[in-house]
Formats: C-alpha cells, structure tokens, sequence
C-alpha cells in the first residue's frame, strides 16, 4: 500500500511539472514533412530492378532510323568487300584499299559449296553483329 501511494504521488507531481514546463501549451508539436514522388522515386531508383530493365530498352527513333538509311556496314577481307543492302548480299573487288564501284555484285549463295558457305555465313554474321532488329528473337 505504501508503494501504491507513493507511486501516485510521483505520477501526479509529474504530470504537474510537465504541464508547467511544456513551452507549447496544449498543441502537440507538428511537423510536416512533403514527398513529391520524384523525391520517393530518386530514393528507390537504385534499388529497382526494373529500372535496370528499362533503360536497356533501345528505342527506335526518327534519328536512328535516318542515320541507319546513310550509312552501310561493310566487311573488308584481303581481295573483297561485303556488305548488306535492301536485303540483298553485295561483293565487290578491292584495289588499293578502295572499294571498285565498277565490280559490285550480288553474291549467288546457291552456287557456293560448303567452305565458302561458312566464310559467308561468318561474314553475314559480322555485318549482323550488334544490330538489334535481326529477327532472331521468338517474336517481339
């Protein structure tokens, strides 16, 4: 019992020192605080994985369609240049290392026997390599 009434007695002295003492009367002391969402988004963008995925996403625009109408890959080898043009795979001769407009042809793969397929199929590959429309995917 004695524990009882002191224990009242201290919560009661204080509950009246606090209320003396405490600079902002009744009203409880409020801050806000504002997030926009680009301020919660610059939070979280290093953690999300999608935002990874979306910017390896290569978008197809006016400008990289333009630049990809002027200019040709084009593969050289020691007496020959290849290259892809309106689906179509030309050849032409080589003289001091300059393509001869003069002797550009289509290559007829029908003709080829099995070793010169594989140096055209190596050579089709290198022109191919890092483009990203060849139609290889399962459907996108």
């Amino acid at each position: 019992m004695q524990y009882l009434i002191g224990s009242l007695v201290t919560a009661a002295v204080m509950l009246l020192v606090f209320s003396r003492i405490n600079p902002f009367g009744s009203k409880p002391l409020r801050v806000k605080i504002g997030y926009s969402q680009s301020y919660v988004y610059s939070l979280i963008r290093p953690y999300m994985y999608l935002n990874t995925i979306i910017a390896n996403i290569k978008k197809d625009t006016q400008v990289t369609v333009f630049e990809r109408s002027l200019y040709v890959r084009v593969v050289l080898t020691n007496e020959s240049a290849y290259w892809i043009k309106d689906n179509a795979f030309y050849v032409a001769d080589i003289e001091d290392g300059e393509v001869i407009k003069e002797t550009t042809r289509v290559v007829d793969i029908m003709g080829m026997d099995k070793v010169e397929l594989d140096k055209m199929a190596s050579i089709v590959e290198r022109l191919r390599e890092g483009l990203d429309d060849d139609y290889s995917n399962p459907g996108k």
